[in-house]
């Protein structure tokens, strides 16, 4: 996955030769294109439709004019503050629609080497109504099956709230049930390891 470039290099995630997920820079003429992890999913899997069109918002920086906009018309519809976290060494600002909640994350090292600067940016947005498609046209209110049929069965399971996870490098896809096994919140997450490996 390709964050930023400067001249002949690029700063990326990258599968070494230990078939690790790793990230840094690298020269762009070594660069092999592969979307092949553990699982299906890839870049496009994060992007979701809507009435209003695609959206690919997720760890963008909230200097992008276009990030920017977006979460100025969804904080339009939020009553209460926002609620205000600390998760591992990120510090985080939830932002609650009712049917969409927001999260902006602010930035660790990692986020800084990708952006090129001190930035703020999406690290989550989770979705409670059918508005919202992934890019494989699942959305809250679809079965346990409808998601299997679109992702596969290679998931991860979080018991204690119901919820199945897909990963692509360091992002999530998971999906949220309710006792009827039907979805009630589709979740997009992007939270860089530490530093340190």
């Amino acid at each position: 996955m390709q964050y930023r470039k400067q001249g002949d290099f690029a700063y990326v995630n990258y599968i070494n030769s230990k078939n690790r997920v790793v990230e840094g820079w690298i020269k762009l003429s070594l660069l092999e294109k592969s979307d092949e992890q553990n699982n299906d999913l890839n870049y496009q899997d994060f992007i979701w439709s809507s009435d209003d069109g695609e959206a690919d918002l997720l760890g963008k920086p909230l200097s992008d004019n276009t990030v920017s906009r977006w979460l100025e018309q969804q904080k339009k519809k939020v009553s209460v503050a926002p609620l205000h976290d600390f998760i591992r060494e990120f510090e985080l600002w939830r932002y609650d629609t009712g049917d969409t909640i927001i999260t902006v994350a602010g930035t660790n090292v990692i986020i800084e080497k990708r952006t090129g600067g001190r930035d703020k940016y999406i690290s989550e947005i989770t979705f409670k109504n059918n508005r919202y498609k992934t890019r494989r046209g699942i959305a809250a209110g679809d079965s346990y099956q409808d998601m299997i049929k679109a992702y596969g069965n290679r998931y991860q399971i979080s018991p204690g709230d119901n919820c199945y996870y897909y990963s692509w490098f360091d992002r999530r896809l998971g999906f949220c049930f309710d006792g009827d096994r039907e979805i009630k919140e589709v979740m997009y997450r992007n939270y860089p390891e530490s530093d340190i490996r």
